[in-house]
């Protein structure tokens, strides 16, 4: 009996059609060509994370050596300025 089921199992492997591999397609980004906007000096928010729940954070880029200003958790805190932003 196991004789014939070992049959069985490699007639039925040998006769079937295995799948035929497929490939999937890859959609990648086209990035060859520069963003030709800038980030706008005061779209950007810089926040820092500090010692005892203090956040420090300010506005703008850091080469203009912009004034940093404190803040703290909470909803009219950071959040507060987030939402803001």
């Amino acid at each position: 009996m196991v004789d014939l089921g070992v049959l069985l199992i490699t007639f039925f492997v040998f006769t079937t059609t295995l799948s035929t591999p497929t490939v999937m397609n890859i959609n990648i980004p086209f990035d060859k060509v520069l963003p030709s906007d800038l980030i706008c000096q005061t779209c950007v928010l810089t926040i820092l994370l500090a010692k005892d729940n203090v956040i420090k954070y300010y506005e703008g880029m850091p080469d203009s050596t912009p004034a940093i200003k404190e803040s703290f958790f909470g909803s009219e805190g950071i959040r507060k300025i987030i939402l803001q932003k």
